[in-house]
């Protein structure tokens, strides 16, 4: 039978002696299965997330202030300190595009297209949505910016101008200011990873599993956090039960396990290729630390020796062919000196002539 709440308490204070453990375990064991003890836990699991509308309006000011505080180290401070991490004009015209092909992917394919087709698959559709599947794509254009520009800050402008190009297109309120958090948590704490691994980031095959893990679950779990605890209650009044924040983060679709999980994956399968893009399209300014290239081939290096090379064109073979043949052999160079002082001795006959046929005709 069981025993009340109080008799048990009484027990326990009656009973408590620090040197006998085995009297507080044994003490403890039925409280445990106790009425009230069940009681107590589903009061707690079913209790919503509600604090006071001060509290809320603390934790989002905190979070606003958190996210500048970011961003001015992100573009300000790090920029100032070291001059090769200030952003160019390729830098903004690449982000440009990629900003773009990402707010085309996020609002129209994978919304209208494959994620529908990804949730009609028959029972695996649930297990890849809960993997984030869709944004496999998603995560690939972040990683092909991320090889590409390699600039502080490179994450939190990719999502932030796909965000706000969303809102400008798409919003029947236009720009919402006040939710912008919801798009900086995504990308100014990546972007701190990012700039403390520097050169070795994504520089070896264990380095792009650790980092590719690492950037997914930064890039999801802050995000999921922040919404659910700081933005949902104090801007749209959306409260949780703590069953359904657990339940919903663990096992459901879009929670911090399943976002984590499937977006650090998402950025190991996909950090191979973004390099090579990156690489093919010959601005990739990362290096390979296995090979001793520490990140010293740039974009500027790179675009100088394609003018070159242009500027060049044909004639840049027959003319080392002529230098190689000239140095070579002995006997050509001098045939060649031969030559050029016969050009200049005949030359100037030529002048001396040209001047007595002017004086003779003159003295006619």
């Amino acid at each position: 039978m069981r025993q009340s709440f109080g008799s048990l308490v009484q027990t326990f204070h009656k009973n408590y002696k620090l040197h006998d453990w085995s009297v507080i375990v044994h003490t403890l064991i039925p409280l445990i299965h106790s009425d009230i003890t069940v009681a107590v836990l589903h009061g707690w699991l079913y209790d919503t997330f509600a604090p006071p509308n001060w509290v809320r309006a603390v934790l989002y000011v905190v979070t606003w202030v958190l996210m500048l505080a970011g961003v001015v180290v992100l573009f300000v401070f790090v920029p100032r300190r070291k001059k090769t991490l200030r952003w160019t004009t390729q830098d903004i015209f690449v982000l440009s595009i990629l900003s773009v092909l990402l707010l085309a992917w996020d609002s129209f394919l994978n919304d209208q297209l494959f994620g529908p087709i990804v949730s009609a698959i028959p029972i695996f559709g649930n297990l890849l949505n809960w993997i984030q599947l869709p944004d496999l794509p998603y995560m690939f254009i972040v990683v092909v910016a991320v090889v590409t520009i390699r600039k502080p800050g490179t994450v939190t402008a990719l999502i932030f101008i796909k965000r706000v190009l969303g809102e400008i297109m798409f919003s029947t309120h236009g720009l919402n200011v006040l939710n912008w958090p919801d798009a900086l948590d995504e990308g100014v704490i990546t972007d701190l990873y990012i700039l403390w691994r520097g050169e070795y980031l994504l520089s070896s095959v264990r380095s792009i599993v650790i980092d590719g893990f690492i950037i997914g679950a930064l890039r999801a779990v802050p995000n999921t956090i922040i919404g659910d605890a700081v933005l949902d209650p104090f801007l749209n009044g959306q409260v949780h039960t703590w069953a359904s924040f657990i339940g919903t983060n663990i096992a459901g679709g879009g929670g911090i396990l399943g976002n984590g999980i499937g977006n650090g994956l998402e950025v190991v399968l996909t950090a191979p290729l973004a390099i090579r893009v990156g690489r093919s399209l010959g601005i990739v300014s990362g290096g390979d630390r296995s090979t001793g290239d520490r990140g010293t081939t740039t974009a500027t290096s790179m675009s100088t020796q394609a003018r070159a090379r242009s500027l060049a064109g044909s004639s840049t073979q027959s003319t080392t062919s002529l230098v190689t043949e000239v140095v070579s052999a002995p006997h050509a160079r001098d045939s060649l000196s031969t030559d050029i002082s016969a050009l200049g001795t005949e030359h100037q006959q030529n002048e001396v002539n040209l001047g007595e046929s002017d004086y003779e005709g003159e003295d006619r």
